[in-house]
């Protein structure tokens, strides 16, 4: 099933919101979507090499706001950012989690984190240079 392409996601420090109008889409199976509908990201930044997700690498989304702290969650922050991390949320507050050892966690008050879907796959390309 084709989803569309929003755009770029910051791995890293949050940064403006995503773009929601595409005209680039890509095929992933709807098994991975399950009766939710999905989009595409690409990746910009390093805070999760650690799950061998790297910069221009193509993450597939779920829209869900269902996830576990095992997720690699797109993370909206104050309505106006968005971000690529692991998701804790204890109480008032939420911990993202980067997966590159040089970074820090963030925390955020929980009314500002708002999970926007669940990373399912992620694809690189491969270029020639």
């Amino acid at each position: 099933m084709p989803i569309p392409v929003l755009g770029s996601i910051r791995a890293g420090t949050p940064v403006e919101m995503l773009a929601l109008n595409s005209s680039e889409f890509v095929l992933v199976d709807s098994d991975l979507l399950g009766n939710h509908e999905g989009f595409a990201l690409e990746v910009v930044g390093d805070s999760m090499i650690g799950d061998y997700i790297f910069p221009g690498d193509l993450v597939i989304v779920k829209y869900t706001s269902n996830f576990s702290p095992q997720d690699i969650c797109v993370v909206a922050i104050n309505g106006e950012e968005a971000t690529l991390k692991r998701v804790k949320c204890q109480g008032d507050i939420c911990i993202l989690t980067p997966s590159n050892p040089s970074m820090e966690p963030m925390v955020y008050n929980s009314v500002d984190v708002h999970v926007i879907g669940v990373v399912v796959e992620v694809r690189r390309r491969l270029r020639n240079k």
